[in-house]
């Protein structure tokens, strides 16, 4: 942990990287277009391109208290995400600029904020 003069702190918590300066900004992210299927669970934010068309893909179980970010960076179509457990649907439907932030409590994922489609 360092501490600089502008009092940042850079963490590293396994493959979780932290940057904190007054506000919270993640450092690693993954861009997953339609030939991805599987979202890291590893990555903490992941954005969508489905400049290619339609695309679906799958995410795994997290760890408890473990949060994740889906953002649709570009729409050429829907991105279906099918978590292994969703606590309040079973899939997360995204179109043009669509977020879903969730957390993994009690052995699913859970939506804390969501503008794409929980159902």
């Amino acid at each position: 942990m360092s501490l600089d003069s502008a009092k940042q702190i850079t963490l590293l918590l396994d493959t979780l990287r932290l940057k904190v300066r007054d506000k919270l900004i993640f450092l690693d992210t993954e861009t997953l277009t339609a030939t991805t299927a599987v979202v890291s669970v590893e990555v903490p934010v992941t954005m969508f391109d489905t400049t290619l068309g339609a695309s679906t893909t799958t995410l795994a179980a997290g760890e408890e208290g473990q949060l994740k970010i889906c953002y649709m960076k570009t729409d050429g179509g829907d991105q279906v995400l099918t978590p292994a457990s969703l606590g309040d649907g079973t899939t997360i439907t995204f179109d043009a600029n669509d977020v879903w932030i969730g957390i993994y409590v009690e052995g699913a994922w859970r939506s804390l904020v969501a503008s794409a489609t929980v159902a």
